[in-house]
């Protein structure tokens, strides 16, 4: 089966099991009564996507609603749900149900999440599609890229390119950023995705992986966010975010050095002292996707000048894996919106196609790298939103340190779409704003803002 098929079947899965669980929706009396003796089956089969990645434990596969109902509930119903049968019924498939099993095993909070917060089949169904990659099926809204976007192995607008192959051609052999990447995904086990409460020592062995020379430390010191125009000094020249006293001029542009380092240090000196492990883990994972964004976006504008950069572009999202797989920032987009994992490596893809027309040691075309970089941008906002999305949803079914560790992952990553809201919609983005700069908020506030999210953000 092919991947757009098996990403097919398992939208279903998912999609069918929710929409069961709104009786109103699918017309069911009592779906608690159906016998779900069988349905962790395939529990287990999905043990890698740890679906609580914010330094909290792994939610088990029969979290429950408040009301009782269990996500396998729901998926022994998934015949039940005409809404979507009707408009599907070509890919609703004998093993839809082991599947959607499977979904809740990895996922629960954020399926439950949806079905409690959202309530009806016509509002999270479309979440469930976008997260499983095929928000163009099932009339649930139309994600094909734009005709000026580029995509690699169909008609567009784009001359042929050596990205038109579907993979990432390096231009050097050696990408160093992969390492970085590499030394996230070692801290994870320690830290965010540790099935148990982080030690101190855990913390300190995550730091040693975030310290090595020339790892991510060396990085996040001196980056700099390419949304923004360098820092003046005055007389008609530039300052570097590296120098002394320049972060403080200019926050945003240095956002490295003047946001995103200090959340690292104080979370590390805490998680050292255990103070709330948990939320300290969640607060290193959510500062350092923060990072892996914005320097897949800086290493692809820098490319301009320096065409390695287009590497450390695709190996600050990719970790150096293909489309298929990934680590870091690719991993969890997958999870939360695999279109907008799609999207964002078709954007990579556009970026290095515009290096390889515009091929010499200084880029000439910037119309054509202006139009690469925006289409790779636009699909990387719109997965962090969802990646928000996810778990806004998940912390509304969740209670004492666990939502804690939520909300300190969200009010980091929150923030990071302060820009693009205000450019799109400013009274979203000041409502928002409000929202994840409050010290706590209500399930009725996290439905509101997912449903904002979802007006602003939509298919890139």
């Amino acid at each position: 089966m092919n991947r757009a098929a098996n990403a097919n079947r398992r939208l279903l899965s998912a999609l069918l099991g929710l929409c069961l669980v709104g009786a109103v929706a699918c017309g069911e009396d009592d779906p608690e009564a159906t016998d779900t003796s069988n349905s962790t089956s395939n529990s287990t089969s999905n043990s890698t996507s740890n679906s609580t990645s914010n330094g909290t434990s792994n939610s088990t596969s029969n979290s429950t609603t408040p009301d009782g109902l269990t996500c396998e509930s729901a998926c022994e119903m998934l015949a039940m749900c005409d809404p979507i049968g009707n408009e599907c019924p070509d890919v609703v498939a004998s093993g839809i149900e082991t599947d959607c099993a499977t979904e809740c095993a990895a996922n629960p909070g954020i399926i439950l999440g949806a079905v409690e917060s959202l309530g009806e089949c016509a509002e999270y169904a479309p979440i469930l599609a976008d997260r499983l990659g095929a928000g163009e099926m099932c009339m649930f809204g139309d994600c094909m890229p734009a005709a000026s976007d580029y995509s690699p192995g169909v008609e567009d607008e784009w001359p042929e390119c050596i990205s038109d192959d579907g993979q990432y051609n390096q231009i050097e052999m050696v990408i160093s950023s992969i390492g970085r990447v590499g030394a996230f995904e070692e801290m994870a086990p320690l830290l965010w995705e540790n099935p148990n409460t982080p030690t101190a020592d855990d913390f300190l062995d995550a730091r040693e992986l975030y310290a090595v020379d020339e790892g991510l430390d060396s990085r996040v010191q001196r980056r700099e966010d390419e949304h923004y125009p360098k820092v003046s000094d005055g007389n008609g020249g530039t300052l570097s975010c590296r120098d002394a006293g320049v972060p403080e001029m200019d926050p945003k542009r240095c956002v490295g050095p003047a946001l995103i380092l200090p959340v690292i240090n104080d979370a590390f000196q805490k998680g050292a002292m255990g103070e709330d492990p948990e939320v300290n883990a969640a607060r290193l994972e959510a500062a350092l996707l923060w990072f892996f964004y914005v320097s897949s976006y800086k290493e692809a504008t820098t490319c301009t000048g320096t065409k390695k950069d287009c590497d450390s572009a695709w190996a600050y999202y990719t970790g150096g894996e293909p489309r298929d797989s990934g680590y870091g920032l690719a991993k969890e987009l997958q999870r939360s919106s695999k279109w907008a994992h799609e999207r964002v490596w078709d954007g990579i893809l556009a970026v290095r196609c515009w290096r390889d027309l515009d091929s010499g040691d200084e880029a000439m075309d910037l119309d054509t790298r202006d139009r690469a970089l925006s289409q790779m941008d636009k699909a990387l906002l719109y997965g962090v939103s969802r990646m928000i999305e996810d778990r806004l949803l998940a912390m509304s079914v969740s209670t004492g340190t666990e939502r804690e560790a939520y909300w300190a992952w969200l009010q980091i990553m929150g923030p990071v779409l302060d820009r693009e809201l205000m450019e799109r919609d400013s009274a979203i983005a000041t409502s928002l704003a409000a929202f994840f700069a409050s010290d706590s908020v209500t399930d009725e506030d996290i439905t509101a803002a997912v449903q904002s999210l979802r007006g602003v953000f939509t298919c890139p």
